[in-house]
């Protein structure tokens, strides 16, 4: 028995919070809230280095900078934005670190102090460095594809639909397109010089020659000239003997 109210008295000791626990999270509870000017528009979070960009919003840099890798628009109103260029909030940065102080015990205030990379609160020295290195690669894939699909809405407005009608016009028109198309691709690799603008002028001539394909499978030419080329091949598969024997009955009828 009395090894039983032993243990029962360390499991009520072990499940009541200790007194500093209890002060915390009374002291937690006494903050007033923060102002939503301290919280990352993309994130949710106490931004750590508040930055304002074009649009007139502030972020966290981190965010607005992944965010800017992939479009170059607005978070917020999602308007097409001029610059890219980002002016650092001193001020708020050092109000915010203040304000996240004082609220270390607390879940928003722990978040503040983890890695700003992958979010872990126990991140050394030689993992928040590999967290860093991580975030550049997923920023440079953000970019690419970015980019990508800023170049397919592209061609998608200004050169599919011409392609289209160049298709219906008939093989002259299909025909000056993919010399026109070829030609843009020559001109940017050679303006271009580098290996990742031969890359998307490769990249984006295969788009163009795709969509050159699609339209033309929708508008039947390849049939129609698959139709042509056969009766080509029909008529030139004609021997020589054959043409003389053909000759000479002429010769003999007259």
């Amino acid at each position: 028995a009395v090894n039983a109210n032993g243990r029962k008295a360390m499991a009520t000791e072990a499940a009541a919070p200790s007194a500093a626990e209890a002060g915390a999270a009374a002291d937690a509870e006494e903050l007033p809230p923060l102002p939503q000017d301290y919280y990352c528009p993309i994130t949710h979070a106490l931004m750590r280095d508040p930055v304002r960009a074009a649009d007139g919003y502030v972020y966290d840099r981190l965010a607005i900078t992944r965010w800017f890798a992939q479009r170059v628009a607005s978070p917020l109103t999602g308007a097409t934005l001029s610059s890219t260029a980002l002016v650092p909030q001193r001020e708020l940065r050092l109000a915010i670190a203040a304000a996240a102080r004082k609220r270390k015990k607390t879940e928003e205030g722990a978040a503040y102090f983890s890695c700003p990379f992958c979010g872990n609160p126990g991140c050394t020295r030689q993992q928040h460095a590999q967290c860093r290195a991580k975030f550049e690669r997923q920023l440079r894939a953000d970019a690419a594809f970015g980019a990508a699909a800023r170049r397919r809405r592209w061609l998608e407005g200004h050169v599919l639909p011409s392609a289209e009608r160049a298709l219906r016009s008939g093989p002259v028109g299909a025909g000056a397109l993919m010399v026109g198309a070829f030609s843009v691709g020559a001109v940017g690799a050679i303006l271009g010089g580098v290996a990742s603008s031969l890359v998307e002028v490769v990249s984006g001539g295969y788009e163009v020659c795709r969509g050159v394909a699609d339209a033309a499978t929708r508008s039947g030419l390849f049939a129609a000239g698959a139709g042509t080329a056969a009766a080509a091949a029909a008529s030139s598969s004609r021997t020589p003997t054959d043409a003389s024997s053909s000759s000479s009955r002429g010769h003999a009828e007259i």
